[in-house]
């Protein structure tokens, strides 16, 4: 969904847009980063499993996807790339607070997530050959800077995309939004973004209203979290009974940094009482919850950070949207 633009509109864009930029930051409520030390899974080969492949954080340069390839790309596999979190992963790319991810493959490349700073999301999508002008829809998980503070970088890059949001953001931040050429999409029921990609609905009302994205592959569904305020066993029962089946995978931001171990298990015994079969936390989750999500799900956890790929065989057939 490309569109043409010429060089002299694109630079009095860059002009208008200047004059804006950094302001949805400004009322955004920026998070404090627990502890950062991360914790790091060895892995040198990729795996392939029911239809999945989950690439390393190391791999490869020439076996990443490129951003909105071909058209085969978007009818045989879905991909999933972390562009943006606080977890070290590849060596050449920028870790910092907050997460954004970008998803391939589907009838629209969504960006999900903008990360706190739009200069280092930016550089890592170029680093991981992610074009921003191939983003054709922007999904915003909540209203805190680690999560929308890239946007207006990205808008510069790339305007009149839908950008959908939960409920409860500031009037302010959308009109914002429009004067940077976004185009806001708010909704506190599940939304259909394109075949195969529905967020969950709000959740967190009259708190941190947040909501996760739910994607769909040939392997099963799989929830992308923000920082999942509401809790992620919460979001995840909410993601089941939207596309009607228990998850393949549960990515993203937990909320769990500092929880006490019995919460934490808590929580993990409730995904698995939901069914989800696969998890890869990051960003918020905290360095204890991430080792015991691997103590309890063993090698259905990847601990995921800036750089993990997800490559999944695409959905075919009928289904939900």
């Amino acid at each position: 969904m490309q569109e043409a633009r010429s060089h002299g509109q694109r630079c009095a864009r860059r002009k208008i847009l200047s004059c804006v930029a950094g302001v949805i930051t400004c009322t955004a409520i920026v998070a404090t980063p627990p502890n950062r030390a991360a914790l790091a899974k060895d892995e040198t080969t990729a795996r392939s499993r029911d239809g999945e492949v989950e690439r390393p954080r190391g791999e490869a340069e020439d076996s990443r996807p490129a951003a909105g390839s071909s058209d085969q790309q978007k009818t045989e596999e879905v991909v999933v790339t972390i562009v943006y979190d606080n977890n070290a992963g590849r060596k050449d790319l920028t870790a910092s607070w907050g997460f954004a991810c970008v998803i391939q493959g589907l009838e629209k490349t969504i960006l999900f997530d903008t990360g706190g700073d739009g200069k280092i999301l930016l550089e890592n999508m170029r680093r991981l050959d992610l074009d921003p002008e191939a983003i054709e829809v922007i999904v915003l998980s909540h209203i805190h800077g680690d999560h929308t503070g890239g946007l207006s970088s990205v808008l510069r890059e790339r305007s009149d995309v839908p950008v959908y949001m939960p409920s409860g953001f500031p009037s302010a931040f959308i009109e914002q939004v429009r004067s940077l050429g976004g185009r806001p999409q708010e909704a506190a029921k599940s939304a259909v973004i394109c075949r195969g990609a529905r967020t969950t609905g709000t959740l967190g009302r009259g708190a941190i209203e947040e909501q996760g994205l739910c994607v769909k592959t040939a392997a099963g569904w799989v929830m992308i979290t923000g920082c999942a305020h509401p809790g992620v066993e919460n979001l995840a029962a909410m993601a089941q009974e939207t596309v009607g089946e228990a998850l393949r995978l549960v990515v993203g931001g937990c909320h769990l940094g500092r929880q006490s171990s019995s919460r934490i298990n808590a929580v993990l015994d409730r995904l698995e009482k939901l069914g989800v079969q696969k998890v890869a936390p990051c960003h918020c989750s905290g360095d204890l919850a991430r080792e015991l999500f691997a103590q309890r799900y063993g090698d259905r956890c990847e601990l995921a950070g800036v750089g993990t790929v997800f490559q999944f065989a695409a959905a075919r057939g009928e289904g939900r949207p």
